[in-house]
């Protein structure tokens, strides 16, 4: 039973041959058992020589030399094979040539295997093993190929060696002994040169140690043909000889050629076996290549042995096809290289010839003056491998295909030194590269049309406020070219001089590496490509500078061009850049929100109860109106009754007292039942209308960025009462209005009303209020009349809405309301739209006209508040947002923002106008000073230190003498210029003069239609009388201020002369961001008492105000509206006459810095590489977002991002690096820990899921 079991093992091996995975073939011992005697069997004879480590080795050499499959009974030769699969086992005949180092031929039998491998569950294919036996030798050689059922039927396979076990079982040549061409090796064993094998080496004793020469194939080709004579081999391989003391080559190497067929076939044919086919090993340019430099193709074959001459030329064809699809052939004449792989170094010769650029917009190195690379074969596998170029008589053509055939078989291309053809036929295409100037296009200027957006097409620019550049490609296909055999699109290489760091190819596709685009001719794309801006090339996220150049230069090159840059092809266009001389700066608005209608309070009540005074507005006094003030505010505070009514009645004329005591009594009884305000769905319709104005400005206007500020200042029906009062002639003109007739009456009522509000509230905060900000006031719907959203009213034209007292800043009074139609985004684009009147657009069409619903001059890009996507927005190529409509923003009816945008022309002319700075003067002789929003008295430089605080006074000076004074107040202002010839005059209690300052007048503000009306009647009417502001130290003994013009008194206002008393019970305030917290404090003081509320984030000025001119001792706070920073500070001021005492209270803000607002992809048709976007209420040490900021997939793998950062926006946003997967999960993590630039540290890691598209786009 030993023999027994020492053959099946042998068996086994000989069955998975050296090539294959190592299996176990195991027979069951039944099988064993029931198996004939082994005496009967042909067993092979050989002897066994166990005396000496030579004599084992030939033992197991005979073993291994042997076929016993002829040996085997039936019973285990089906046992094997079933567990075996075998497909063929045939002899065959064999041939190998040596030459090099060791020269001989060597010829034999053998057998071959071939294997099924998909049976024993590895890669589907078939494993040869061919044991090839030579009388030269006493041990084989072992031939063997994997080859994949998907190989054609003549397969050409490079060695892998002997396979891994799961792929196939391997493909190589090799000997049982461990050198090919010395015959007397028994498995590396020679007794006359003492060597020995390496397997044996480390575990034998001395006999089998010490150095040996050996060889090693160093790789090789077989090629397995299966096309109709049976099995057929034909192999070539490289063989070098080592030392084995310090495995160094020896220097010594042949080269094998040889064949391998079956028996039966040899003997029918001999001719079929000993062939030797002509192969083509490689080629220039390879298939499928594009950007081919046409001027010089490098149009390379290179076949394994050298070819006839004449045969090549005659076999070759290189084409393109004309407009009819006739062949176009290229003659040319073939060239032998000297060497293959020339073409390379000639190549590299002219590429070095070619002049760098130095510009700043410059292509990579390989796109301007490097090489191509080329997978070369391995030609060492080759014995004499030939390169052949083809030269074209003339250039090829830009931008088409090229075909070459190579014909082969017995009439094609032939060997030149045997008898040998290229047995198959070959083709392939390649392109040339697009050399634009060769290709001028027709319906615009160059090839590479640029455009700057910013809001509109090439505008002046805002520095450091996004932009972006589109880049419209176009050339002219070739008239005599079949359009099928010219490439609809090409690779370029795209090079800004300006960083953009988010490049979006044509059809939405994102440029590798912001740089690398495939660039399409407009006449590829349609109507909704266009829509889209899938035509352009979009450059996104730019952020011009106050230096940036003159010039925005790009650089087009084709992409890695074969084999090296056409200097021609890389085009160059430059584009202008035109930086605005004048920083707009960032837009401020200040909003008070009216509490009327149904938001009307106690003080509504109390306006409807004095609209009896209509009739007798007139003739009030000043002393009259402060009374009726004085003694509402009491009232109000619940500190009049009954009893004190009188009294406080007896100051004011009999007329009005009359009018006003019973309606006054039923105001004190009604006050504590009276109920109003507004609704939270209201108030939350006005901060969400505001926070979207907040980012529409930017996007609609020049501005850069844009804050909403709130003021607490009185903006109610009394507080408008007042404000009307205060100015005479706006007084006036409503009575004239209200005795109208007609549909105008109610608009103009509401006018003079809000106009006169807005005029006195810009009066008492322009310490705060600068003359480049906005003021608007917030009022429900139907209050501005039924037709009405919203009124520019500081741009009426009419001297009806302007009363005495002029405009000091832009003014805007605009309705919103919750409401499910009018939403947030409608209204915001409505109170946009009233910002383009106050910066002089008027509306556009002058009508409405229904019939347009695009309308002509509008060509913009709508960015996003990352600037790094938007929306094209243009009347030839339509609204990305909307398919239907692009109407101008000063459309006459509102309009949702999809629909809205402005024109070149109307963004011209709000440049113009906020370049001019706001006035009523004649327009040509409008101020030419340039004038920013940082020039608002309310902002200091770091540079400068805060005024002191001093006694404000504004008014008007009659020019008869007397004048009109605003309320006092107390501010931090510079001193007046100490000259003029009036005076301002603080007087003790003996009429001493304490302190005193010159002022001087100004003009009028007066309308260009009004001018005449003034050269005609001077000092008749205080529409003409000139204004003053004048600031003066205050005095703690002071009780009076006078004003007079030489010894004529003017004015003089008697005051206490103690200022207020002010008590806030808290030294310090926590404010979290959870919930509102009330702050109050109590003050006593001889008169009437106000408040202003201001807040500071450095504890420094500039102070933004929070409340002023306010009654009420106490104001709502959440740390959520309040910007952080290193000292934030609460300052109260009480104010009373000519004194004012003021608190600083530190604060401690508890606030996060997670961010305010999140932007997501969305997931319906958002591009796969848009960036995900947070905006802060604060800065954030960028220093931290790569540790603290992420992006991951759905396997929490982090994805690969550039953080983007808009510091004066506080956004952040996210580039992938590559698009992000279609119809995929991610997830956006803000991890804790985060700081701000003030500290405060983030304690919780937040989260926000989104989807990608489903496809892409």
């Amino acid at each position: 039973m030993i023999l027994r079991a020492l053959t099946y093992t042998i068996i086994a091996a000989l069955a998975a041959g050296p090539g294959t995975a190592q299996e176990t073939l195991e027979i069951p011992q039944e099988q064993i058992n029931a198996l004939p005697d082994l005496p009967d069997l042909p067993v092979p004879q050989f002897d066994f020589d166990l005396s000496s480590p030579e004599g084992f080795a030939r033992t197991i050499e005979g073993f291994v030399g042997t076929d016993w499959t002829g040996a085997l009974p039936s019973a285990v030769t089906e046992a094997i094979t079933g567990a075996t699969p075998f497909e063929a086992h045939a002899q065959v005949v064999w041939e190998m040539k040596v030459s090099g180092s060791w020269n001989e031929t060597l010829s034999g039998g053998g057998t071959l295997t071939v294997l099924d491998q998909s049976a024993f569950g590895i890669a589907p294919g078939r494993q040869l093993y061919a044991l090839l036996h030579t009388d030269a030798r006493d041990w084989p050689f072992h031939l063997f190929a994997f080859v994949p059922d998907a190989a054609p039927a003549m397969a050409r396979l490079e060695f892998s060696g002997a396979g891994d076990g799961q792929t196939g079982g391997g493909t190589g040549f090799s000997g049982l002994a461990n050198h090919l061409f010395q015959a007397d090796r028994v498995l590396g064993y020679a007794t006359p040169q003492g060597m020995t094998a390496r397997s044996f080496s480390e575990t034998t004793d001395d006999d089998f140690t010490g150095d040996y020469l050996y060889t090693e194939v160093q790789g090789g080709r077989v090629r397995v043909d299966r096309s109709g004579h049976g099995y057929r081999m034909q192999f070539s391989a490289l063989v070098q000889e080592f030392s084995s003391g310090n495995r160094d080559p020896t220097g010594r190497s042949a080269r094998v050629r040889g064949w391998v067929c079956e028996a039966a076939a040899h003997a029918a044919n001999p001719d079929t076996c000993a062939y030797d086919a002509l192969e083509l090993i490689d080629h220039t340019p390879s298939a499928l290549r594009a950007n081919v430099n046409p001027q010089h193709p490098a149009i390379t074959l290179t076949f394994d042995a050298p070819v006839d001459h004449a045969s090549l030329a005659n076999n070759f064809t290189l084409f393109t096809r004309d407009a009819q699809g006739a062949r176009v052939e290229v003659p040319g004449q073939w060239h032998l290289s000297h060497y293959p792989g020339a073409w390379r170094d000639d190549a590299a010769e002219m590429a070095a010839l070619i002049e760098q650029a130095t510009d700043a917009a410059m292509c990579s190195a390989r796109n301007t003056n490097g090489l191509a690379t080329h997978p070369f074969p391995q030609l060492d596998h080759y014995e004499d491998p030939h390169e052949y170029m083809f030269r074209p008589t003339a250039p090829l053509r830009s931008g088409a295909y090229y075909e070459v055939r190579l014909a082969g078989g017995e009439d094609g291309v032939q060997a030149r030194d045997w008898d040998a053809f290229l047995e198959q036929d070959h083709s392939w295409r390649f392109s040339t590269l697009l050399d634009m100037e060769a290709q001028q296009p027709l319906d615009q200027d160059h090839p590479l049309d640029l455009r700057i957006y910013q809001t509109v097409r090439d505008p002046h620019l805002v520095f450091d406020k996004p932009a972006m550049t589109r880049l419209m490609p176009d050339w002219r296909a070739h008239e005599d070219i079949a359009p099928a055999w010219q490439p609809e699109r090409f690779e370029f290489e795209l090079v800004l001089s300006e960083r953009h760091p988010r490049v979006v190819a044509q059809r939405d596709l994102r440029a590798r590496v912001n740089r690398f685009a495939w660039l399409e001719p407009q006449r590829a794309f349609g109507d909704e490509d266009r829509r889209n801006a899938r035509h352009t090339v979009n450059f996104f996220g730019w952020l011009p500078q106050r230096d940036s150049a003159d010039t925005l230069e790009l650089v087009a090159c084709p992409n890695a061009p074969f084999p090296f840059p056409l200097s021609s092809a890389n085009t160059r266009q430059d584009h202008p850049i035109d930086i605005w001389d004048h920083d707009p700066g960032d837009l401020d608005f200040y909003f008070a929100v009216a509490e009327i209608g149904p938001w009307a309070n106690e003080l509504e009540q109390f306006l409807r109860e004095l609209s009896a005074l209509d009739s007798v507005l007139p003739g009030l006094a000043r002393d009259t109106r402060d009374a009726l003030a004085a003694l509402a505010m009491d009232i109000l505070r619940g500190r009049i009754d009954e009893g004190d009514l009188a009294d406080r009645m007896a100051g004011i004329p009999d007329n009005v007292a009359e009018t006003l005591h019973d309606r006054l009594q039923v105001i004190m009884e009604l006050r504590a039942e009276i109920e109003g305000g507004i609704s939270d769905a209201d108030r939350q319709a006005i901060m969400q209308t505001l926070w979207r104005t907040e980012h529409y400005v930017p996007q609609y206007l020049p501005h850069r960025a844009a804050t909403a500020h709130p003021l607490d200042f009185g903006t109610n029906s009394f507080g408008l009462f007042l404000a009307t009062m205060g100015d005479p002639l706006a007084g006036a003109m409503l009575l004239l209005n209200e005795a109208g007739r007609g549909d105008a009456v109610e608009d103009n009522r509401v006018a003079i009303i809000f106009g006169a509000y807005l005029r006195h509230l810009q009066r008492q905060a322009s310490d705060h209020v600068g003359p480049e900000d906005i003021t608007v006031v917030v009022v429900p719907f139907d209050a501005l009349g039924e037709t009405a959203v919203g009124m520019a009213l500081s741009n009426l034209e009419a001297r009806l809405f302007k009363g005495v007292l002029d405009y000091r800043a832009r003014a805007v009074a605009m309705e919103i309301q919750a409401d499910p139609v009018l939403d947030a985004d409608v209204l915001a684009t409505g109170l946009v739209h009233e910002f383009g009147h106050v910066f002089s657009l008027p509306h556009f069409p002058s009508t409405v006209d229904a019939g347009r619903r695009r309308y002509p001059t509008i060509d913009g890009f709508r960015l996003a508040p990352s600037g790094l996507q938007g929306w094209n927005k243009s009347y030839h190529e339509g609204n990305a947002e909307d398919p239907d409509y692009l109407r101008s923003l000063m459309w006459p009816d509102i309009q949702p923002s999809r629909r809205a945008w402005v024109s070149q022309v109307e963004y011209a002319l709000m440049q113009a106008d906020i370049q001019a700075g706001f006035g009523q003067r004649d327009a040509l002789l409008r101020q030419q000073a340039i004038r920013t929003a940082q020039a608002a008295p309310s902002t200091l430089s770091d540079a400068q230190s805060p005024p002191a605080d001093r006694i404000i006074l504004t008014g008007l000076i009659a020019p008869e003498g007397g004048a009109s004074l605003d309320p006092l107040r107390i501010r931090s202002a510079p001193a007046t210029h100490d000259q003029g010839p009036y005076k301002a005059e603080l007087l003790d209690a003996q009429g001493r003069v304490l302190v005193a300052t010159a002022f001087d007048t100004r003009a009028p503000d007066i309308h260009p239609m009004h001018g005449r009306l003034r050269a005609r009647s001077a000092g008749d009417t205080p529409l003409h009388w000139p204004d003053f502001r004048v600031a003066i130290d205050p005095h703690p003994q002071a009780v009076a201020l006078r004003l007079r013009e030489g010894a004529r008194e003017l004015a003089m206002i008697e005051v206490s002369d103690t200022a207020p008393i002010l008590e806030i019970p808290a030294q310090s305030l926590l404010l979290d961001d959870t919930e509102e917290h009330i702050i109050r404090w109590s003050s006593e003081g001889t008169g009437p008492v106000s408040f202003d509320v201001e807040y500071s984030p450095t504890g420094a000025a500039p102070w933004r105000p929070l409340a002023l001119f306010q009654s009420i001792p106490a104001v709502t706070l959440r740390a959520a509206g309040l910007e952080p920073g290193p000292r934030p500070h609460l300052r109260i001021t009480a104010q009373g006459g000519l004194h004012a005492t003021r608190q600083v209270i530190p604060l401690e803000l508890s606030r996060t810095p997670a961010p305010v607002a999140v932007d997501l992809p969305d997931s319906q048709d958002a591009p796969q590489d848009i960036a995900p976007s947070l905006r802060f209420a604060t800065d954030i040490a960028t220093d931290m977002l790569e540790e603290h900021l992420h992006l991951i997939d759905a396997t929490g793998t982090p994805v690969a991002v550039d953080y983007s950062h808009l510091p004066g926006q506080r956004r952040v946003s996210l580039l992938p690096d590559e698009p992000l997967a279609p119809g995929s999960h991610f997830t956006l993590l803000l991890r804790e820990g985060l700081h701000d630039m003030h500290g405060n540290r983030l304690g919780e890691t937040l989260q926000w899921n989104f989807e990608t598209a489903p496809s892409a786009q």
